[in-house]
């Protein structure tokens, strides 16, 4: 079992590579779940043993087929938050629209607003706040 499990809901193929790449470079002992869109990843996280399981980290686009990153994000707020508390959620998308901005601040589990590229110092810097968060 890894340190730190990473949960990736990203419908780019070539982007989500790329990040996995990057975790790679950064730490060997990541594990990264990858979903292409939100139903995907409740599926999978509606399955699992959540003490053994759970995301540490969860990085999640919004614009998304099936199920997009705010339909995530409203299903992540019916969790309990004994859940929703382990997990750093960070927005990870292509938009610097203020109005996505914004509305990612009405959900107060949201770590951070990410505009891609993202690069290795901000995966990095992800993990590093992850263990101090700890």
């Amino acid at each position: 079992m890894s340190d730190l499990r990473i949960c990736h809901i990203e419908d780019d193929i070539i982007f989500a590579l790329a990040v996995n790449k990057m975790f790679a470079l950064v730490s060997g002992q990541i594990e990264i779940s990858h979903f292409f869109n939100g139903k995907e990843a409740v599926d999978y996280l509606n399955t699992i043993d959540v003490h053994r399981l759970w995301p540490h980290i969860l990085l999640l686009d919004i614009s998304m087929p099936v199920m997009d990153g705010w339909e995530f994000l409203d299903y992540w707020s019916s969790l309990s938050p004994e859940l929703t508390i382990r997990t750093q959620l960070y927005i990870v998308t292509s938009s610097n629209e203020s109005d996505d901005v914004s509305r990612a601040k009405d959900f107060p589990f949201v770590k951070d607003y990410l505009v891609k590229p993202l690069f290795k110092k901000d995966l990095t810097a992800l993990i590093a706040d992850y263990f101090v968060m700890k």
